[in-house]
């Protein structure tokens, strides 16, 4: 608290203009001092009393030591994306100083690399430092050397993209023939571990009932799609095909010839039966 006394225009009321300064300049050796407090008023201003005008302060020496670094994440990467084990590239420790009570309470020292939605790879050429207590909690009066390091963290897509095949089960009503199937979904996504992303199919199977079909025409079938052994999920997880049946005729094509390729140099050859040499075809 500080009492001034002066003409109105020459006291301002910003507290930002009154400032009260400790020396420690002359502070040569550690343990407990009671130390003067020098003001700092607007010129014109005349200070009348000060309280406190002493400050007891208590001097310790600052120790330091190496650390190794550690790295960790912040956020999240994209949706089916996952980030991999935080590598340091450089340096891998640091110099930490802290008041000598102080440095026995050290826990770590870490920076974080903020995901922010990656899909690929992150390198991130300086990634502050900060030092954390045995309680994880911040230690704002230490001081890092170097504050920052490089680090690199590697994101993978948490999925493989695998070809959806189409198998068919049943059979149509009789006289109908498949006219045309129109597959909807080309593509689905496994998810699993990277072990399981390594070692997956090239393919994946979805199973059609054809003795679903009642009527000619165009018939939306459902599969259901079931992950394979080893995966979490699969997306879809069911799928619709379009199954176009039609009435089947038949046709008899007659007067089909016949002719004889690759016939031995210096020989003939002539088709004996049958003596038309033509066949017909039943389609």
């Amino acid at each position: 608290n500080l009492q001034v006394r002066g003409k109105k225009s020459n006291i301002s009321l910003l507290t930002d203009d009154y400032k009260v300064k400790l020396d420690l300049s002359n502070v040569r050796e550690p343990g407990t001092h009671t130390l003067p407090l020098t003001p700092s008023i607007p010129s014109g201003v005349e200070m009348i009393s000060m309280e406190p005008s002493t400050v007891t302060v208590t001097v310790e020496p600052r120790v330091s030591k190496s650390v190794t670094v550690s790295i960790g994440t912040k956020g999240e990467p994209a949706k089916d994306y996952r980030a991999g084990t935080p590598v340091l590239i450089d340096p891998r420790q640091v110099t930490v100083t802290l008041p000598e009570s102080s440095m026995a309470n050290l826990g770590q020292v870490k920076g974080n690399v903020e995901l922010d939605g990656a899909k690929e790879k992150i390198t991130e050429k300086r990634v502050k430092l900060t030092a954390y207590d045995k309680e994880g909690n911040a230690m704002e009066d230490a001081v890092i050397e170097p504050a920052a390091v490089a680090a690199e963290v590697p994101i993978e897509p948490a999925f493989v993209t695998l070809p959806l095949e189409i198998q068919y089960t049943g059979r149509l009503p009789e006289g109908f023939v498949l006219s045309k199937v129109d597959q909807k979904v080309k593509e689905v996504k496994l998810f699993g571990s990277k072990e399981a992303l390594a070692g997956a199919e090239t393919y994946v199977e979805a199973t059609i009932n054809l003795g679903e079909v009642r009527n000619s025409g165009t018939t939306v079938l459902t599969a259901d799609l079931t992950p394979p052994e080893g995966f979490e999920k699969i997306e879809p997880s069911s799928v619709t095909v379009d199954v176009t049946a039609v009435s089947h005729g038949e046709r008899v094509i007659t007067g089909i010839p016949i002719t004889l390729k690759g016939v031995a140099s210096g020989l003939d050859a002539v088709i004996t039966d049958p003596k038309t040499k033509t066949i017909s075809l039943t389609l």
